[in-house]
């Protein structure tokens, strides 16, 4: 039996002391002593006869340690500020706290073989949840997981069309679908009374409803689901005892008061049974001013009812294996949990509210630790069935949330309600069954939390369930949604999710010194899809200031503005940003109803306004790139012959639609010989000369670009040139557009080559690779000049960038991230926060972490023209040009 936190120190006892004990009490003495002392002296046995007792203000229950109840702990009484009634474990810190179990124990005389692996025993009331030694179990339901096999964790069948819908408070609601094919009942299988089916209807709905009827392929629900039921989304069914045909299921009959199971080893029942069946635990639903200090909660349907409450404390205490909620605190005021441990909840594990009831206000949730919220886990693998959900802790209006460790929750971390504080908490291994989901979430106009020094790690994305146009992730670390308004996020850390913050339909809200770290998609994510709030968009006056960015993908961008209307300008104040752009050049993207357009950092300084005036955003952000440290080493020469068409533009070849191909035009440009095409119809190409890529290297692409408009997207592709029945795919591990302008200036780009072809290969038939400016618009130009292809190391081989974590409540010492054979590398760590040098060992606050990278010190390059010093041939370039491989500019 797991040992509890002791209980902290208190004041001087000011009241009464009452004793229970469920092994050596008695009801009918007076529960004033420890133990028995003749003339009626002693300890009460049960909860029930404390439920009775007339406490006071300042009285002190102690429950005996290893005691176990299983029945609920009530109290007739309150007490008042400054006085709490306190139930306590006694002794404290005891090794054995005092249990309170809401199961009901089956052992194995109780069963009877049903057939096949199939045990019954009769249990008059319906249970929750069972739980058994055997391992964890779960209601019996079609299908199973494993009948999809693209999908073999999921559950789900899918909808066969789009369902009738109506409007229910202005939302479209459906009260039936339809099945489909994947819908394979077995013979004699029927879905009459007692038909539950669980319904995704978006990403972060998981509907429970009962089946009214089901005829042909049509399903009546008992009520509307939530929102429309459209094709392709999923659901399962439970409630009939034909589905109990696994492991690890089981099923209860009311009518015949029978539970069914067939245990998770297969074999018969011979140790206990858990079927959970107690409401609560600890019921104090509109009881004030008490505190339960140092209790073990364990299998009951909910583990803590605050309900209604005022100033009540849980501390020390531990709850596991509930059916429903950990602990459920709606309507409270000024309730505290601190310093409990929270696991296996069937629900959320911390709520604060209910559809039904209004928000706690108040609430202090603090130091706690909350693993495997709404749902269970094997092996690292969820095994528990899909159920609704909102946050692990949601906490209602005006709270503090800070220091709680939580991990592996189906949905949302932390929910933060208007007026709320979210400190320094730990949230990991989030969003695992549903999605459009994060970490820790905040919406609603005059929101006015503070998001404030929380560490944020892995946010996946539950896709079973999802129909097939939705199934990609939708995994945030903190997102302010739906009007968020007036919150402030700063110095938290995010690695792992899809977009390590993003702002949605939200404004006036500040972004800073946060360290956002290989976050799939974009470390800060500005979205705006709607203008209800303001005509030009509802993403305005935002402040995004002094943040973190390292991308660690090459599609992942810093910083990422989107728009459906017709620029991003209104969205707010960019400033004072570090890009850790030594890998990946670009690091801001915009995307608008016209277009998307990436930018590196000196492009995105340098954007104008739609009527041509400066934007001048991010004027005091830098990058990793701007110290004089270059990211590539060259390691070869220049792939593509007559790449500078010094004398001929021989290899050089234009086609212009529908199917007509020419040698390039060549002419005397101010970057020296150029390839010039002018499109007189759209999708226009201009290719260069054949050459070899082989697959796996790393090349640097630069040359030199002009076009007859400014802010021009230019789509460029390396790709195979086709010959014998080869065709012309992509060979680059990444996109290499990019734009340009009437002036000339040096684009380059690093990647990897993902297939061989070799130039002229008899064998294949190959004409060789090549590079294509393709969809050239009608009436543009566009000018080329000194194509190079070049072998290089890149700084993926060369540097590294880390991030720092600290993942317990005290400072900890951290030592160097590299390998002991790579020990030479810990000299040259720098912070990317200032580039000061790190010292070994690097200590991290509680909870804390630190972005770090190396600086290999054969790359110096004194004038950051991004060729290294001792690779240089024209060692003061000046800043701003851009260089071919030997470090010259454009001639």
């Amino acid at each position: 039996m797991p040992a509890v936190a002791a209980p902290g120190p208190g004041p001087a006892l000011a009241g009464r002391e009452y004793f229970v004990d469920s092994t050596r009490g008695d009801d009918s003495l007076n529960g004033l002593t420890a133990s028995a002392a003749g003339a009626g002296a002693g300890p009460w046995k049960t909860l029930a006869r404390l439920a009775q007792a007339d406490l006071l203000p300042g009285d002190h229950v102690r429950l005996a340690c290893g005691s176990v109840w299983r029945e609920p702990l009530q109290l007739k009484g309150s007490g008042q500020p400054g006085k709490p009634i306190t139930v306590a474990a006694h002794p404290s810190g005891c090794a054995q706290p005092p249990v309170l179990d809401g199961s009901t124990s089956l052992l194995a005389p109780a069963w009877r073989a049903a057939g096949g692996n199939v045990y019954s025993a009769a249990l008059s009331t319906t249970p929750r949840l069972l739980l058994t030694t055997a391992g964890p179990m779960t209601p019996a339901h079609h299908p199973n997981r494993g009948h999809n096999p693209d999908q073999p964790n999921s559950v789900f069948l899918a909808v066969a069309t789009d369902a009738p819908t109506s409007p229910v408070n202005g939302r479209p609601v459906s009260q039936q679908f339809s099945s489909g094919a994947d819908l394979v009942l077995p013979a004699g299988a029927l879905l009459g009374t007692g038909t539950q089916v669980r319904l995704r209807t978006n990403s972060w709905t998981l509907d429970e409803r009962s089946v009214t009827q089901y005829q042909g392929t049509t399903f009546t629900l008992g009520s509307p689901s939530s929102w429309a039921v459209q094709a392709g989304w999923g659901y399962y069914l439970a409630g009939q005892r034909w589905m109990l045909d696994s492991p690890g299921e089981w099923h209860h009959d009311p009518a015949s008061q029978t539970l069914h199971a067939w245990l998770p080893d297969g074999r018969a029942p011979t140790g206990e049974v858990h079927a959970i069946h107690l409401g609560a635990a600890i019921d104090l639903q509109g009881r004030s001013h008490i505190v339960v200090d140092g209790l073990w909660v364990r299998r009951a349907v909910v583990g803590a009812n605050v309900r209604s409450s005022t100033g009540v404390e849980l501390r020390n205490c531990r709850i596991e294996d509930t059916a429903g909620l950990g602990v459920d605190a709606a309507a409270s005021q000024d309730a505290t949990v601190t310093r409990c441990t929270l696991a296996r909840t069937g629900r959320d594990a911390i709520s604060g509210l209910d559809d039904s009831l209004p928000a706690a206000t108040g609430m202090r949730v603090i130091d706690n630790t909350v693993s495997e919220s709404a749902l269970r886990l094997e092996a690292g693998r969820v095994v528990s069935l899909p159920v609704a959900t909102r946050a692990a802790i949601r906490a209602g209006h005006g709270a503090l949330v800070s220091g709680n460790s939580i991990s592996h929750t189906a949905y949302i971390g932390i929910w933060s309600l208007p007026g709320s504080t979210v400190a320094n908490n730990l949230v990991r291994d989030t969003c695992l069954v549903l999605d459009d989901c994060a970490s820790i979430y905040a919406s609603g106009a005059g929101n006015r939390s503070t998001i404030r020094g929380n560490l944020v790690l892995r946010v996946h994305g539950g896709l079973d369930g999802k129909a097939p146009a939705w199934r990609y992730t939708q995994a945030q670390g903190i997102y302010l949604d739906e009007s968020a308004s007036g919150v402030t996020v700063a110095n938290n850390t995010v690695e792992g999710a899809d977009n390590g913050i993003q702002v949605h339909v939200a404004a006036n809200n500040v972004i800073s010194g946060n360290r956002l770290y290989g976050n799939r998609t974009s470390q800060v994510w500005l979205q705006e899809t709607r203008n209800t709030d303001n005509p030009a968009g509802d993403v305005f006056g935002n402040t995004v200031s002094a943040n973190q960015m390292v991308a660690l993908q090459e599609q992942a961008r810093g910083l990422s503005l989107e728009t459906r209307y017709g620029e991003t300008e209104h969205f707010g104040a960019i400033d004072g940003n570090r890009y850790f752009d030594r890998i990946f050049a670009n690091v801001v993207s915009e995307r608008t109803a016209a277009a998307r357009v990436d930018h590196t950092l000196a492009q995105w300084k340098a954007t104008s306004r739609a009527n041509g005036a400066p934007r001048l955003p991010d004027l005091t952000g830098s990058g990793a790139s701007e110290t004089p440290f270059a990211a590539v080493l060259v390691s070869g020469t220049n792939v593509v012959p007559n790449g500078d068409m010094a004398t001929t533009s021989a290899g050089w070849a234009q086609w212009v639609p529908p199917a007509s191909s020419a040698p390039a035009n060549r002419q005397a440009c101010e970057a020296g010989w150029c390839a010039q095409y002018q499109a007189a119809v759209a999708g226009g190409v201009l290719s260069s000369p054949n050459f070899t890529v082989m697959d796996g290297s790393w090349y640097r692409l630069s040359m030199d670009i002009a076009t007859s408009a400014n802010d021009q997207a230019i789509d460029l592709v390396l790709r195979r040139g086709g010959g014998g029945t080869n065709g012309y795919e992509a060979l680059s591990d990444r996109a290499l557009r990019t734009t340009a302008g009437t002036t000339w200036r040096r684009y380059t780009v690093a990647f990897k080559a993902v297939k061989t072809v070799v130039a002229g290969n008899p064998a294949t038939g190959d004409l060789g690779a090549r590079v294509d400016i393709q969809g050239i618009p009608s009436g543009l130009v566009v000018r080329v000049a000194n194509l190079e292809v070049v072998p290089i190391t890149p700084a993926q081989a060369l540097a590294r960038v880390d991030l720092l974590v600290n993942l317990e409540r005290t400072a900890r010492p951290m030592a160097c991230p590299v390998a002991p054979d790579l020990a030479g590398q810990c000299a040259t760590y720098v912070r990317l926060a200032d580039d000061q040098p790190l010292a070994w060992p690097h200590t991290l606050a509680p909870f804390g972490a630190e972005i770090v990278y190396t600086r290999d010190p054969r790359l110096v390059d004194t004038d950051r023209d991004g060729i290294a010093d001792t690779q240089d041939a024209c060692p003061a370039t000046a800043a701003g040009l851009g260089t071919n491989s030997r470090g010259c500019p454009m001639r």
